[in-house]
């Protein structure tokens, strides 16, 4: 589902973003909603791809990867003096184990 669903809704509405701060297209919620649902969110329904019951992969190296990479871009949206940047402070994955550090 990360792959199909939540990272090209994500990339999507990245790029809307960067296309705004750098001037190409000026940001349209609903225009950006409309195309997010019927580029990515109708046909992932539509789709007959199975995904996996159990979970894969170390789940706290994926958090901790994108807490990096979401902060670096929050970093740069937040850069100005007047804008605060939001704080992490921590998450909990499946297994209930807890990471106060990020």
């Amino acid at each position: 589902m990360m792959a199909d669903f939540y990272v090209p809704r994500w990339q999507f509405f990245l790029k809307a973003l960067e296309d705004d701060l750098s001037g190409v297209t000026p940001y349209n919620r609903t225009v950006v909603d409309n195309l997010i649902l019927n580029t990515i969110e109708i046909p992932f329904t539509q789709s007959q791809k199975t995904y996996p019951i159990e979970p894969t992969g170390d789940s706290i190296q994926v958090v901790q990867l994108f807490n990096q990479t979401l902060g670096s871009l929050l970093d740069q949206i937040f850069s100005s003096q007047y804008i605060p940047r939001p704080v992490v402070v921590g998450y909990a994955d499946f297994s209930g184990r807890r990471n106060k550090h990020l």
